[in-house]
Order: C-alpha cells, then structure tokens, then sequence
C-alpha cells in the first residue's frame, strides 16, 4: 500500500509566520513525523504547491529534499491587492488523478487547513481511502477536521514548536523597545544615517548578540515593522530601508543610549592622561581594536562628547586624530 502526501505550500508558510520557526526545519521535522506514522507503507510520495517566486527560498530546500514541487500561477488581485494562486485548485485535480490511477493508495495527507478542501475530503472517503490533514490549529477548518480520519495540528509534530504571542508574553517588551530607541537616538546623534542593519548592530552591542528570534519575532525585518506600526520611526527611503525615529520616538527614548563601560573609560582617560577631542578619540579607538560601528570614529567622537571631553576651543578634531595616529 501507499501514501500521496499533498502539501498547500501557500498555507504552511502562512500559517508558520505565527511560530518562531524556520520553514525548511519545521519541514524536516513534518517529514520524519509522517514517514514513522506509516513505517509499513511500500511508498511514500509528497508534492507540494506554490509560486515559485513568492517561496523561492523553501520550494530549492524542498527541491533538494527529493520533494516534487509544482508550480501554482499566483497574481495580485483586487485593491488591497491580495496574492491568489491555483494550489487549491491544482491539488484538487492531482489528487482526483491519483485516485483514479493509483488503487494501491490508501492513504492520502492533506497539509492545509483551508475549507475548501473539504468537497475533496468527502470524495476520497467516498472511494474508501483514509484522510490525514496537517494543519495550524489557528488555521484550521472545523468541518475539515470533523470529516478527516486523522488530525495532527503543529505541536503534534514539533512539541517544542512556539508561537510568537507565546514569546512576546514571556519577554520584557517595553524593554526592548526602550533600549531600540535610545540606540536609534544615539545612531542619528553620530551621524548615522539610521538602517535596519545598524540598528541590530547596535542592539548586539548593547546585549552581547541579538537573536530576534528570542524576543518573539520571526526575523528582523518584522521587529521593525512592530517599531514603525507603534509610530517610533518611519522610513526615509523604503527602497533603500533608510529609517528614521519620529518625534514620538525621541520622546519615549527621552535621551539617548551610553555605554556605560565606553563611557567611564573615555572619563578616566580624559581625567587622568588629560586627554580630549582628537587625541582622546584616537586613544580610544587603538585601545578598543573593534571593527564596525564600535571601531568607527564617529562612535568614539560620541562617548568623549558625551563624556564633556570632546574638542576644546580652537582644536581641530581631524588634525589631533591624525597627528596622534602617525605619533
């Protein structure tokens, strides 16, 4: 006997947005959960559907994974302009053509939650065959559930699996949010024109590395759409992903980030050595051996401002930090 596996690519992607998890692990996991529910079956096929363009990245890593991917036309349609693709539709008549051709199926998964398969569900009872369904408990269809033999939400596959609510209910948000916008402020006030890149740059130097993953966020880019959502930025320049803080940002940053241990050795350097302005920047510069943006003048130029030794009157910044350098 054998087993068709029919996965709504579409759907999984979707539905994962609400877990902090990749899809290409959570596949992984999905395929060795299904292989040891039928370990007696002779064959184990698995099809999936999706517009290659929209999901290029997981349909190449299901490519590898000897999985047949079919493409599904999607378009943008309506004036919110909302994807459509044909995967219904497609999964719909290969599973009618594999259940006309192939009898020694007796067992057909379904990985979608979606409503519409429901007409499929009730045909392939009808010829005999058993229905397992796969799906985001969220995103799950009642009706579909009720008429499936078997029902396996993501859980049941990843018992450690999490949701980014889970996380987010867990963590100190407000926190975080703080501390982003203090490092923003602290960004502009350098000089820097503000970007998604800097900005987890500068939260890594604050928390030793910076996982948005572990915060509740599936990737960056989502943390920052949080950020902009609330009104704490704006983008200048979306194409380029040029940020700036808004006034409401700055407001609720109050003032902007110092680090502390930067702080008190340009303090004691400036006290003790009777250091200031270039030559302080350069001093601290050669003792940081950093690169990126904690190696950069415009970083060290910030701690000594901050630290009331920047460039006395009548000293030239650039000219002491060069002399000194050569020295």
């Amino acid at each position: 006997m054998a087993v068709h596996i029919f996965i709504d690519l579409e759907n999984l992607v979707k539905s994962l947005e609400r877990y902090i998890v990749a899809p290409s692990e959570f596949f992984d996991k999905m395929d060795v959960f299904i292989r040891n529910m039928f370990p007696q079956r002779e064959s184990v096929y698995m099809r999936a559907y999706a517009s290659w363009g929209l999901h290029s990245t997981i349909v190449n890593y299901l490519h590898m994974k000897g999985v047949d991917v079919v493409y599904a036309y999607a378009a943008k349609r309506g004036e919110n302009k909302a994807v459509k693709n044909l995967a219904d539709m497609k999964i719909a008549v290969d599973v009618f053509d594999s259940l006309m051709e192939h009898p020694e199926v007796d067992t057909y998964v379904l990985v979608t939650g979606d409503l519409d398969f429901l007409p499929l569900v009730f045909l392939l009872k009808k010829y005999g065959k058993r229905v397992v369904i796969i799906s985001d408990e969220m995103a799950l269809a009642g009706p579909l559930a009720s008429a499936a033999d078997l029902v396996f939400t993501y859980k049941d596959i990843d018992p450690e699996i999490k949701s980014i609510l889970q996380i987010q209910e867990q963590v100190d948000m407000s926190s975080l949010i703080d501390v982003t916008l203090k490092l923003a402020y602290m960004a502009e006030e350098m000089g820097y024109q503000l970007s998604p890149s800097i900005l987890k740059e500068l939260l890594a130097l604050h928390f030793g590395s910076f996982q948005e993953r572990e915060w509740g966020f599936p990737n960056f880019k989502a943390f920052v759409d949080m950020l902009e959502k609330h009104g704490y930025v704006e983008f200048v320049d979306k194409s380029k992903m040029l940020l700036k803080l808004t006034p409401l940002g700055r407001e609720v940053a109050g003032s902007p980030y110092v680090p502390e241990e930067d702080y008190a050795m340009a303090k004691q350097l400036c006290e003790k050595d009777h250091l200031k302005g270039g030559r302080l920047v350069a001093k601290l510069r050669k003792l940081s051996g950093k690169q990126g943006i904690k190696g950069g003048k415009a970083y060290w130029a910030y701690i000594v401002k901050m630290a009331g030794c920047d460039v006395e009157e009548g000293e030239d910044s650039g000219e002491t930090e060069e002399a000194d350098e050569k020295s």
